[in-house]
């Protein structure tokens, strides 16, 4: 099924009230035995193809389900139990070839049945945003000009980061005056800067803009590249 036809398949369902939608999760009812069990969902595509399809209920249905789904697919082809202590979490699986389908019964502190498919062959790569960003900025303000002093972020492919106050030792070199250190995520679009201050946790969050690193809550606070 190409993601044009699950839209499309998608939007018919919903004008037809087979499925409802509550902000961005989808509804469907499935009738288990004598009563309709509700279910929402999610599902990914790669390369225009169904790749992914998650359904969560928070009903407990685990026998009338795995019923349901053996009269379609037949006996599962093995379950694992896993003991997490606070919760114990029981998985069948089903397998044809590069797809996989699950259904897991999660007990304990959190309660809840999950089924899941997968195709194997069509697994979307994971893309490591943080090769993009990495590197040294300096922080700049519009309107702002120092050439005394300057603050740096230096982030690595790890996730490493480090906070560095930089000042012109008036030699054509320069100090570093302070220096902290912390961690750092990237998005697509953006990244989060956490650094250990003096009194706690400083983050920044930056997103591209006009492709420039625009600080999200101070719109005048950019980071510029260094060579």
């Amino acid at each position: 099924m190409t993601e044009k036809e699950i839209k499309a398949q998608t939007e018919k369902l919903l004008t037809e009230n087979t499925v409802s939608k509550q902000k961005t999760d989808l509804i469907f009812d499935l009738k288990l035995e004598n009563a309709y069990v509700p279910f929402t969902y999610e599902i990914e595509t790669h390369n225009d193809e169904l790749n992914f399809f998650c359904a969560e209920t928070d009903e407990n249905v685990i026998e009338s389900l795995l019923s349901y789904f053996k009269e379609i697919y037949g006996d599962y082809e093995f379950q694992k139990l896993d003991d997490l202590d606070v919760i114990k979490m029981n998985t069948y699986y089903w397998i044809n070839g590069n797809r996989e389908l699950t259904i897991t019964e999660t007990t304990g502190s959190l309660s809840n049945i999950v089924i899941i498919y997968k195709d194997l062959k069509n697994i979307k790569p994971v893309v490591d945003n943080k090769k993009k960003f990495a590197g040294s900025y300096t922080i700049e303000v519009k309107g702002v000009s120092s050439a005394q002093e300057v603050e740096v972020y230096a982030l690595d492919e790890n996730g490493g980061a480090s906070w560095l106050w930089v000042e012109n030792d008036g030699k054509g070199g320069a100090n570093v005056e302070d220096r902290k250190t912390g961690t750092w995520t990237a998005t697509e679009n953006g990244i989060t800067i956490n650094i250990r201050g003096n009194s706690g946790m400083i983050s920044e969050t930056y997103e591209l803009k006009n492709n420039v690193l625009t600080n999200t809550q101070l719109p005048k606070r950019y980071l510029k590249k260094t060579e």
